[in-house]
């Protein structure tokens, strides 16, 4: 009897769909929008190393590649206590976008 290995996407077709990272245009507009946002839209101090999704590809998998669902973070600590409400990783912040610009009108 040959050992017969399956491609995990074939065993797994789901997957790819929920994770940013292995779908192609989600990954590809991740690029992107770091490309055109290269420092953190919260304090706008540091390189964009982050991409937070404001509605998590968990709940909403078509908008994974939606860049008016991203957000550029400039470290994993800002992204899990400004994105994510410093809760867990589950929990998501719905109106980010409002936050971060009455943030900058204000100066804060």
């Amino acid at each position: 009897m040959a050992l017969v290995i399956i491609p995990f996407f074939f065993r797994n077709p789901r997957f790819s769909v929920r994770s940013p990272r292995l779908a192609w245009s989600a990954r590809k507009s991740m690029k992107e929008y770091r490309k055109l946002h290269p420092v953190c839209e919260w304090d706008g101090k540091s390189h964009t190393k982050e991409i937070h999704h404001i509605i998590p590809v968990h709940i909403a998998p078509e908008l994974a590649a939606d860049p008016e669902n991203m957000f550029a973070m400039g470290s994993r600590k800002t992204h899990y206590l400004i994105g994510h409400g410093g809760r867990n990783w589950k929990t998501y912040v719905e109106n980010l976008r409002e936050i971060a610009e009455k943030r900058q009108i204000l100066g804060v």
